[in-house]
């Protein structure tokens, strides 16, 4: 996923929060775990195990927003890891803004610290559960390609295959975007907490990149 394509997508849920008020908490939610997941690399089994006790936005002296990643797919001996993503990013976007809002939904509805961040969403009631996770990966790659599909009617130009996206392509185009805006691999591997070089897999060089080497020669 581009990261155009992600400001399409979040843009789209913050109408749909605005016009839907019934289903905002559904929105705010996923709001969150699509700009987390694109700008904290996360893998989707560390988005539902998230509580709400492992998220903490810091508003002084520099403002940012702190996730604590107990349990994680490289994580052998369970000693976790700390994520710092910034409050806004370079192109605007508020992310502590989005997770403030959730966390305010989440405390207003009277879920405790232990409980789910991201929980499931509630039919009948038509608000998030108090405590019950989501059940699996599953359901965030469904409303993923739900949002997609919802774009790509909307905006044709955007030529994209909803099927063949699931919850990794935030995580391997936030790694992709990182790129090209000049992080190094060795920060791009600490901040996505691989232990290997597997993330260079993700990095295609485009034909700008590929032309500069000789072009600076």
């Amino acid at each position: 996923m581009t990261k155009e394509m992600l400001f399409h997508l979040l843009y789209y849920i913050r109408s749909q929060e605005k016009t839907h008020s019934q289903m905002k908490d559904l929105y705010v939610r996923d709001w969150a775990i699509f700009a987390l997941g694109f700008y904290g690399l996360f893998r989707r089994s560390e988005l539902i195990a998230l509580t709400i006790a492992d998220v903490t936005v810091v508003t002084t002296p520099t403002s940012y927003i702190t996730i604590t990643v107990r349990k994680s797919k490289t994580d052998k001996v369970g000693a976790g890891a700390d994520v710092y993503v910034s409050a806004v990013s370079q192109d605007g976007l508020r992310l502590a803004d989005g997770i403030i809002s959730l966390l305010e939904l989440r405390r207003a509805a009277g879920a405790e610290p232990s409980d789910p961040l991201f929980s499931a969403w509630d039919l009948d009631a038509h608000r998030l559960h108090k405590s019950t996770p989501l059940k699996n990966g599953q359901a965030l790659a469904q409303r993923l390609k739900f949002y997609l599909t919802t774009l790509l009617n909307k905006y044709p130009e955007l030529a994209i295959n909803p099927s063949t996206y699931g919850m990794h392509s935030l995580r391997r185009g936030g790694v992709i975007a990182a790129w090209k805006a000049g992080v190094d691999l060795e920060r791009i591997k600490a901040h996505g907490r691989w232990t290997s070089d597997a993330v260079r897999a993700y990095v295609t060089p485009d034909l700008g990149i590929k032309l500069s080497v000789s072009a600076a020669m």
